[in-house]
Parts: C-alpha cells; structure tokens; sequence
C-alpha cells in the first residue's frame, strides 16, 4: 500500500507527522500494520497481507487530526499485484485564534488530490462589493464565481456579533468517481469537522450545500443540514439560506387567549370574543421551501403571492427589524408547515392569511 501525505498548496518547512495504518477485520478488530512519524508530503509504503478495510490516521502539531478509510479489494496478496495507492491530505490549522479555515478535498482524476480552501476572519467585517472590479480580498463578492469542483464560502456581511455564511460546492460537471471522495472540513485553533458526501441522497444536482457556518472569533457553530440541489434552485439555497439559521435565542412565546368582552350584551349566553390574528409576528414558518421572492412591499402582499403560487401553504416574511438587514423584504414560500420558531422581525402565516 503506498500512502501519499499531501499538503495545501506543498507548503514546505513544516513539522512532522505520525501516521497510523490501521487494518480492520469482518469483526471489527482493529491491527496496527504501521506506526511511523515522518515528514509532511511524504510517501508510506506498507506491504497489504489481507484485504478489507483499512484506516489511516494522521496527526501532528500545527494539523488538523485527519482520519480516511479505503478499501482494498486485490486478486493476490503480493507485492506485485496489490498496490494500491491512496493521497491523504495534510490540513494546517489556521494561523490565528479567530480564523476558521474551510477545506474541500477529493480525489480527481488518475487518484490526484484535489484541494480548495478558504479562511474566514471573524474580526474582519466586510460589505458587500460594489465594483465587480474591486479587490476581492476587501470586500464579499457580487455574486456566484463557481467553477466546475470548486466551492465558494458566501459570507454575510454582519450578523450578530461575528460572521456566518454558506459553504456551496459545485457538483454538476465532476466525476461520478470524484465525487463519492467529496468531504468538506471547518476547523479553528480548537476542533475540527468533517462532512463526507452522502451518494445515497444524491440524485444529479448541480450543487451540494453541506452545512452552514457562524463564527464569533472564539468558537464556530455549525447548522448541519445538507441539502442538494440544481441551478433554477440556486437563489433560493445560496442568497442569506443560513443566516436565519443562527438567529439570536429568543425566549418562547407563550400563546395568549382570545380577549373575551364583558358583560354580556343583550341577554346573550356567551361572551363577545375577538378574533385571533391570523399572521404570527416574530416568527419564522419552517417547511418544504418553494421559492424565495425579494422586495415585497408588505407581509399582506406575501400572503398573496403564496396563494397566488400552485404548491405553496405558508409564508414567511422579512421586515425591517430583522437582525439582517439586507433581508428586508424578503417573502420566503413554503410547500409545508414543519412548525415555527421564534424569529424577532419575521411575519409568518399560511396562505389564507389576509384573504
């Protein structure tokens, strides 16, 4: 077996790492095969004697604990013939305590590893571009720049008291084989996550959204929800998806009843009661989304596009409370009702509201 340890843009002059190759049987047992600290961009050679599953972990100061497994399926056990050979990729920590660094990685064309990063600095707070000839580095881009494998971290330009943003990776043009390898890695000075594509939820789309991020400068907080989806979808999932999803904590509401009138009027029986509000203020409608449409006037003219719009029940609208600002204005269309939260600068109702 020959293990290939590659680093991020072959950075040169870093530490050493230990390297554990690790064979697993059809009971789980678990058998060191090699033990061995060595440099970075370094190759392993180990001879295989079974096939199955193997492990190999990799750590060391200054990286990110990397584990993979492969496995080996050969004809005959022998140096000759079984030779497989595998790219592990090298993931440096970030150089400062607010940064958090986000990585795509997989296995391309004749084995090559394929790599992208991106740093997010949490105490750096940029608006949006103007110019499509700014500087990219100052500013947050005008729109999707995604080529074919690559992924793109949309941020925002302030929500809360850090940064949160969308983590996009193009699918549409990439290998069947390449993209089984897909995993996307967020990591700080503290821990680190991984997400491996799911193949098995995968059904052609253009686009793998694998989760969302948000970062203070002393820790990331991540809204794992996996989505795929194609190209007429993209403003839907790209534009602002996340960042209602790290709204601040808000105490629950607790429903009031209908304010019954006394005394009775006319010999009546029963009391006079008002009638309940149909739309929900400060909350957000969570469901099936159907669209996402933009500078809509009023909650009311919200509630008439849903129902105006074959598939949709329930809506959700932006005013100018809500904590991002840029949203205001946004009127999101839901095929289903999962339920609500509570969202402060959010009207919500289903679609016969305000009929």
């Amino acid at each position: 077996m020959n293990v290939q340890l590659q680093v991020l843009n072959n950075r040169v002059g870093l530490p050493p790492v230990s390297v554990n190759i690790i064979s697993v049987d059809n009971n789980g047992e678990e058998k060191i095969v090699r033990e061995e600290t060595i440099g970075a961009n370094s190759l392993v050679k180990t001879p295989i004697t079974t096939n199955g599953k193997y492990i190999i972990k990799v750590e060391g100061v200054g990286y990110t604990s990397t584990e993979y497994v492969f496995n080996v399926q050969c004809q005959k056990l022998d140096r000759e013939s079984c030779n497989p050979s595998f790219v592990v990729p090298l993931i440096t920590v970030p150089d400062r305590p607010d940064q958090v660094k986000i990585v795509l990685s997989w296995k391309g064309p004749s084995g090559a590893l394929s790599f992208q990063s991106k740093v997010v600095d949490s105490s750096r707070t940029m608006e949006k571009c103007f110019s499509s000839s700014q500087d990219k580095s100052t500013c947050i881009g005008r729109g999707s720049t995604l080529r074919d494998n690559y992924f793109e971290v949309e941020e925002y330009a302030k929500l809360m008291s850090g940064k949160a943003g969308t983590v996009l990776v193009k699918l549409s043009n990439a290998l069947a084989s390449d993209k089984e390898n897909a995993r996307i890695t967020i990591t700080d000075l503290k821990r680190t996550v991984t997400f491996k594509i799911n193949m098995a939820d995968y059904q052609g789309e253009d686009y793998w959204l694998p989760f969302c991020y948000f970062t203070d400068g002393e820790t990331f907080r991540l809204n794992e929800d996996p989505v795929f989806f194609n190209r007429n979808s993209y403003d839907l999932y790209s534009h602002n998806y996340c960042a209602r999803g790290f709204l601040p904590p808000q105490p629950a509401i607790q429903p009031t009843r209908p304010q019954e009138i006394w005394p009775f009027i006319s010999g009546a029986t029963s009391p006079l009661v008002q009638k309940e509000a149909c739309e929900s203020v400060d909350y957000h409608h969570i469901g099936t989304p159907l669209k996402s449409l933009e500078n809509i006037k009023s909650w009311e003219d919200c509630a008439r596009l849903c129902r105006e719009s074959y598939g949709c029940s329930f809506w959700s609208y932006f005013t100018e409370r809500f904590v991002v600002d840029t949203m205001a204005g946004q009127c999101d269309l839901q095929k289903t009702n999962e339920g609500k939260r509570a969202a402060p600068g959010v009207t919500s109702g289903g679609a016969e509201c305000g009929n």
